[in-house]
């Protein structure tokens, strides 16, 4: 079985004119720019547990990788795509295996995070800083009855001498 190249080229020139899509090579600028924008959370923003639970959703129905997805193209092209699939079957599957299980054992991690997070609920902030503000007043009165101590234990020790 002999693969006319000429043949495929001539195809692939056809349908490249049929589409109306241009000669000219886009740059890595234009492509980003044609890409779906993700909009980034900014790491100086609070904790916030929707936009955790939201990302965790996203990365379960992202996790599995398909070892064999659907091949599309023409019936040459598809039979060809076929076979380097079988050749390098028994060096892909291994790291996809690999791959599978690192992103199961993530999302367990981030799914035991998120339990965590629902389980214990963040207190107020207001409510954190009553509790450091009364834990200070404790300290400053301990170290004055400290220093009221220290005081008589000097008194004491020069009535004695």
């Amino acid at each position: 079985m002999s693969v006319d190249v000429e043949k495929i080229m001539s195809e692939i020139h056809g349908d490249i004119e049929k589409n109306q899509i241009g000669s000219g090579l886009i740059s890595f600028e234009e492509a980003e720019k044609l890409m779906p924008e993700e909009t980034e959370r900014r790491s100086d923003l609070p904790f916030d547990n929707d936009y955790l639970c939201e990302r965790i959703r996203c990365m379960q129905a992202s996790s599995r990788i398909d070892p064999d997805p659907p091949i599309t193209g023409n019936f040459l092209s598809a039979i060809i795509k076929k076979l380097v699939r079988k050749f390098t079957q028994f060096r892909i599957m291994p790291v996809i295996e690999k791959q599978n299980q690192c992103n199961l054992e993530t999302l367990r991690v981030f799914t035991e995070v998120e339990k965590y997070i629902e389980q214990n609920p963040v207190q107020n902030n207001a409510e954190l800083y009553k509790t450091v503000c009364l834990l200070e007043l404790k300290l400053k009165n301990a170290n004055m009855q400290i220093d009221e101590l220290n005081r008589r234990l000097e008194r004491l020790e020069r009535e004695k001498s």
